[in-house]
């Protein structure tokens, strides 16, 4: 069942079950905790965090292609890089 959007949210709301120790719930009530947006929000990170191992994984073969010709020939125009410092 969708329900209303809050402000900032990434799409329309399904309402869904889950399952929480009973002591972690009591003390998210006592200090004000939504639990709803407590519960989006590590959702919302372990899917960065596994959609970031993912790209690595994929692209693994090109960061380590690109890791070796730096080791081998340094960094592409490093002669003329001006420094941020």
């Amino acid at each position: 069942m969708n329900v209303a959007r809050k402000p900032g949210a990434a799409g329309p709301l399904t309402e869904t079950k889950v399952s929480l120790p009973e002591t972690l719930l009591q003390r998210a009530a006592e200090l004000g905790v939504d639990v709803s947006s407590a519960a989006a929000a590590g959702v919302e990170r372990a899917v960065s965090e596994a959609r970031a191992r993912q790209y690595a994984e994929q692209h693994r073969e090109a960061v380590q292609a690109w890791d070796n010709y730096v080791r081998e020939k340094g960094r592409p125009f490093e002669d003329i890089r001006v420094s941020s410092v």
